[in-house]
């Protein structure tokens, strides 16, 4: 039989080899570029922060971390560097920090970090309520800024900006409370401006952070002691610092993406075949449908009933398919000692899945078999 005899027929067969064949296309294509993304992804996630420790970084910034001539301003004149800040990290077992009036016994137990804008603009951190650029002058005095969490845990609403919070003893205007970024080490953390460490005890770290351009962490590792010290370059070291917050939702992002595109290929495969399968059921079930119409059936009746059918054994199929899956995912985690991640949501994501496409699947059949005259089926049986 020719073909187009059957154009309808021919056309769900043609359908079935596209989408097989682009599923195979898509995996490999989509795989390399995600490879490619992923690489990316980790040669950016440690090649845009570094961090400078000397002896002379530690008392310019204590003296006078705005100076023209401090370590933050002379490094960021070099190129492939996008913006310094200085830093210092303190305790928080040496450093008590309330709120103001507050009846809570625990003091907080975060971060503290004394820098200024800088250091929140290369972190991606932005207010939520008020000013973080009163944390950059000297004469600005001691304010703080509060991230997400720290907000949270010293009940300091956003709408509280401008209250005070207790600093061993001292007060300090909080400035403004921050956007969460949904990482803890950042949200979780009291952010000072400089005058505020004559408050503070349990020095930790001082370093200058430095915000590089892409792929130039390495060669500014070498120049940076040089521009620092060049009598004693041995005296500065430097560090690189990978971003794993960042990395992690970039490589999470792309995975995702990949296997959402080639699950969605696979699914209009699957639907389309059961979809051809069903139609020839229909064919072959004509007679049958002959008779129900004649004894008096409605079309509604006959399109129901292989609606019904496609939901059923959509169901079963992926009551099956989840089976199996989490069977498979437990052997192979076992197998190459990686962390299971399965749960209810997976589950009922694909019984849901299985359902839509199995009505999916059965819509054409269904009509076809709701909307064929009874005559015409008798006089060509």
């Amino acid at each position: 039989m020719a073909p187009l005899a059957r154009p309808g027929r021919w056309l769900l067969v043609v359908l079935a080899y596209l989408l097989g064949v682009a599923a195979l296309v898509g995996a490999v294509g989509l795989t390399s570029s995600t490879t490619g993304q992923i690489v990316a992804s980790l040669t950016a996630a440690g090649s845009t922060e570094i961090r400078v420790f000397s002896s002379r970084v530690d008392s310019a910034v204590f003296t006078d971390p705005y100076s023209s001539s401090a370590p933050a301003q002379a490094l960021a004149d070099l190129e492939g560097i996008e913006a310094t800040a200085p830093v210092i990290t303190y305790s928080p077992s040496s450093t008590r920090i309330t709120r103001l009036g507050s009846s809570q016994e625990q003091s907080f137990t975060g971060r503290i970090i004394v820098s200024d804008s800088r250091y929140l603009t290369i972190q991606g951190l932005a207010p939520d309520q008020g000013r973080i650029d009163l944390m950059n002058t000297q004469e600005g005095g001691s304010v703080v800024v509060l991230g997400a969490q720290a907000a949270e845990r010293l009940g300091v609403s956003s709408s509280d900006v401008g209250v005070d919070i207790v600093i061993n003893g001292r007060r300090v205007p909080v400035v403004a409370v921050l956007t969460s970024l949904g990482d803890v080490l950042l949200d979780d953390a009291v952010y000072a401006s400089f005058p505020t460490t004559t408050y503070l005890t349990g020095r930790v770290d001082c370093f200058i952070l430095v915000k590089t351009q892409p792929g130039y962490a390495e060669p500014l590792e070498a120049a940076i002691p040089l521009a620092l010290s060049p009598e004693n370059p041995g005296s500065v070291t430097v560090t690189v610092v990978a971003q794993l917050a960042q990395l992690q939702q970039a490589v999470t992002h792309d995975l995702t993406q990949l296997l959402w595109a080639i699950g969605a290929v696979i699914l209009c495969l699957s639907a389309l075949t059961a979809g051809v399968s069903m139609f020839l059921t229909v064919t072959h079930r004509a007679p049958q449908i002959a008779l129900r119409r004649a004894l008096g059936a409605s079309q509604v009746s006959i399109w129901r009933m292989y609606t019904v059918e496609g939901l059923w054994t959509g169901l079963v199929g992926a009551s099956l398919g989840v089976g199996v899956g989490v069977v498979l995912t437990w052997a192979l985690a076992r197998a190459y000692a990686l962390p299971l991640h399965l749960g209810w949501p997976v589950v009922l994501i694909g019984l849901a899945v299985g359902a839509a496409t199995g009505i999916v699947a059965s819509a054409y059949p269904a009509w076809h078999a709701a909307h064929r005259d009874p005559a015409s089926i008798l006089r060509e049986a």
